[in-house]
């Protein structure tokens, strides 16, 4: 069966896709502007497994820098959490 054009034209990164979109034409009594949003807001949330066996400072900064690095361009990461919880093999 032959692709559609819109197949073809998709991304195969669904994120990307999301940050591709351009938003519809709203329809507003008058001539009012609205105000650019800005950039999107992200939260990050950051995780590492046990406390034995990883730094947590250094744990932190490498999975923030991963996620800034992915935003870059896009929006701003405006809050932070970070956990340390159990590993997933637990005895």
């Amino acid at each position: 069966m032959p692709e559609s054009s819109t197949d073809s034209d998709r991304p195969d990164d669904l994120f990307t896709a999301w940050l591709d979109q351009t938003p519809g034409r709203t329809r507003g009594r008058g001539h009012q502007k609205r105000e650019d949003p800005g950039p999107i807001r992200f939260a990050f949330y950051g995780r590492m497994s046990t406390t034995g066996y990883q730094d947590p400072v250094s744990s932190r900064q490498w999975q923030c820098d991963n996620a800034v690095r992915l935003i870059a361009g896009s929006g701003v990461i405006v809050a932070e959490f970070f956990d340390a919880g159990y590993s997933r093999s637990l005895p």
